[in-house]
């Protein structure tokens, strides 16, 4: 296999409380022998402006979404399978779009991003972007033939306040991979249960489920977790696969889950 390395030559100049969008030429297409295995983001300029700054990162592929989670999902992510924690304000991070949680390149590079669909990468900003700050994105390539492109998703829950058994539907049709959950600093879920196809993968406190992640040999980092579920399974169908949580009295129903997936290529 081989990868290689690119960037657009022009960089955007960004502002406060606005969506920096980056399509069409500034961003390669997903073809047989270059597809697209991962997106990088360098700040530069301004008096204010790294990863802090940013509140979403989202892609899309032919205009359906393959991205949409928080900077402090990202930053879980590429903790958690590279071992590298790019800090709360880095200025410059990787956005995988290639099977992860495999050593060996050739199979990590047998998802990328769905072949022939035109790539939109939004960086949406908040109130501290200050100066001439500017944002500058590159790509990796890979000539490796990909069975799958990945999706990477985290979603407000809902869930009120003291609630027991508060639960939302799983339908996702790919096959997940990993499980994403809040640890927020204070009152987090008293509980977590994770079921897929009628199977508990996950279920325990926030506690038991960091110590999970700490035997994967990985901490969390800021206030997201990540549970490599050893094994990727099909959501399937509504019913049979859910998300299920205890709150705590003083609960946000704006904390979001998160997963990873796989789907197949032209699925």
């Amino acid at each position: 296999m081989a990868r290689s390395q690119g960037y657009a030559a022009s960089s955007k100049s960004i502002t406060a409380s606005t969506t920096a969008i980056f399509s069409g030429n500034d961003l390669p297409l997903s073809v047989p022998g270059q597809t697209v295995v991962g997106l990088i983001v360098e700040h530069s300029g301004g008096s204010q402006n790294d990863a802090s700054d940013v509140t979403r990162v989202k892609v899309k592929a032919g205009g359906s979404t393959i991205v949409d989670v928080t900077y402090a999902y990202l930053r879980q992510i590429i903790e958690h399978y590279s071992g590298q924690d790019p800090g709360a304000a880095a200025t410059r991070w990787f956005i995988p779009l290639n099977r992860l949680g495999v050593d060996d390149p050739d199979f990590q590079d047998e998802a990328a991003a769905p072949i022939g669909a035109p790539l939109q990468l939004e960086i949406q900003l908040g109130a501290s972007v200050a100066g001439s700050a500017t944002l500058l994105v590159g790509w990796l390539l890979s000539d490796i033939p990909p069975k799958y492109f990945p999706m990477v998703i985290a979603n407000p829950t809902n869930f009120a306040a003291s609630a027991t058994n508060a639960s939302v539907q799983l339908s996702e049709r790919g096959l997940i991979q990993a499980f994403m959950f809040p640890t927020p600093a204070s009152n987090p879920p008293t509980r977590h249960k994770l079921v897929l196809q009628g199977i508990t993968r996950v279920e325990g406190s926030e506690a038991m489920l960091q110590a999970r992640e700490e035997m994967q040999g990985e901490n969390s980092v800021g206030t997201i977790a990540l549970i490599d579920l050893d094994g990727a399974q099909q959501a399937a169908a509504i019913g049979t696969s859910k998300l299920e949580c205890d709150t705590p009295a003083s609960y946000s129903s704006a904390v979001e889950y998160g997963y990873l997936a796989l789907r197949v290529q032209g699925g």
